[in-house]
């Protein structure tokens, strides 16, 4: 009986993984590991009562940086920036990608003075060199 159990219950630990495995594959993009599209419509909806900061942001050039660079150095790029929106942003919200080079930033319960801060990152952070 205590092998029937123990094998019971690494059947059911390995079905917990994968089904969480699944849900993050389901809500997450695969190359960036961000929010994905539907993740991000389905945390506005669900803060629907409450002010939301979504910004939609893309990427200047992108297709020229495929284009001479090829498919590689797009998705180093597209990885970097979220990375960079990630870190950037975890105090106000978080960044999504909303498909392509789009990418968006959300902020929950954002009043007019966390909204003016989520932007003016995205500005200066637009601005810097890279």
């Amino acid at each position: 009986m205590g092998q029937a159990v123990y094998r019971l219950s690494v059947i059911l630990i390995s079905t917990i993984q994968a089904e969480r495995d699944y849900e993050h594959r389901v809500r997450h993009d695969v190359l960036t590991g961000l929010p994905n599209r539907r993740f991000l419509m389905e945390t506005r909806e669900a803060l629907a009562p409450h002010p939301v900061v979504l910004t939609i942001t893309d990427i200047d050039h992108f297709k020229s940086i495929n284009d001479t660079y090829r498919l590689r150095a797009g998705d180093a790029v597209l990885q970097g920036v979220g990375v960079l929106m990630t870190t950037r942003l975890s105090a106000y919200g978080m960044a999504g990608q909303l498909g392509g080079e789009e990418l968006a930033p959300i902020a929950p319960r954002a009043y007019e003075e966390r909204a003016r801060t989520v932007d003016a990152i995205c500005m200066r952070e637009r601005a810097q060199p890279r």
